[in-house]
């Protein structure tokens, strides 16, 4: 080949890439993603019987990595529930890899959630939040959730990368069982190889349980052996508080009269740095160690 006709070759090459680069940078400037908004705020009331808010836009981009990004993001809890939404998100953003999407499969190289807050809770009848009621259900009296269709053909292969949480926050409150526990000021990176592993999630978060606030660092990692390293910070723990004894009262065993004389306070400071390593749910391994 001549190198004019070389040239030519190559630039009419790099021509094709460059009107590709282009168009794909253009496109989310022409597909209005936010028009499916109410289709999954639809769905979502259809399979919960719960509302979706999303109150910012939705934001598309294919290059450098195709990614959505969403803002604003409301679940509304269960009715008579102290906090009005179950699931709160301030921005979320989902990346794909690029080239196994063209060959069918979904590789998630990176999900991101903003300040997420979660609320779980189990009213005083002990019925839990995160039991949904789609329209219709009452209808047919207790009508049990539908079995999962059966698989049909070859599953698309389903890839994890990574995760990263920032400044997030759990809610559990149980008023049956007068529990109530705080996670916050949750900063938690994760990875994982696919659903079912390995995964590995490192991070540190504030937790306060009935009262009792621990400082505390994870590094968790798992194949075929689940390894768990935490960093406890507290002054004194007070076992009572934990388990939702009122003042004075030290918590009974199922089936024993409780104590009369008050639970005594623990000094979490020998076991402020905790490393457990379990291998095939059989033998569990637990070192303690004082950290001053």
């Amino acid at each position: 080949m001549a190198i004019s006709t070389r040239k030519k070759v190559f630039i009419g090459v790099g021509g094709v890439v460059g009107l590709l680069i282009v168009a794909l940078a253009a496109a989310p400037f022409f597909i209005d993603v936010n028009k499916f908004k109410p289709q999954i705020v639809s769905e979502a009331k259809k399979a919960t019987g719960r509302d979706l808010a999303i109150e910012g836009p939705i934001n598309l981009s294919l290059l450098p990595s195709p990614s959505v990004n969403v803002t604003g993001v409301k679940f509304r809890n269960m009715a008579g529930s102290k906090n009005p939404n179950m699931v709160e998100v301030k921005s979320a953003t989902v990346k794909l890899a690029i080239m196994p999407l063209l060959g069918g499969n979904i590789e998630v190289s990176s999900v991101t959630l903003v300040e997420p807050k979660v609320v779980l809770e189990i009213n005083a009848q002990g019925k839990p939040n995160w039991e949904f009621a789609p329209p219709g259900a009452a209808a047919g009296g207790n009508a049990k959730p539908a079995a999962p269709a059966e698989k049909a053909g070859a599953p698309m292969n389903l890839k994890l990368g990574r995760a990263d949480i920032e400044n997030g926050t759990l809610i559990f409150n149980n008023e049956k069982e007068g529990l109530s526990v705080l996670i916050e000021k949750a900063n938690l990176k994760a990875s994982a190889d696919s659903i079912k592993g390995p995964f590995a999630v490192a991070g540190s978060a504030r937790v306060t349980a009935n009262g009792q606030t621990i400082d505390s660092t994870i590094d968790v990692k798992y194949s075929d052996r689940l390894s768990v390293t935490a960093d406890l910070k507290a002054g004194t723990l007070d076992i009572g508080k934990l388990s939702g004894a009122k003042a004075g009262q030290a918590p009974a065993q199922r089936g024993a009269p409780a104590a009369s004389s008050g639970s005594a306070p623990i000094d979490t400071a020998p076991m402020r740095s905790v490393d457990a390593s379990i291998k095939d749910r059989k033998s569990t391994r637990l070192n303690s160690s004082h950290v001053s």
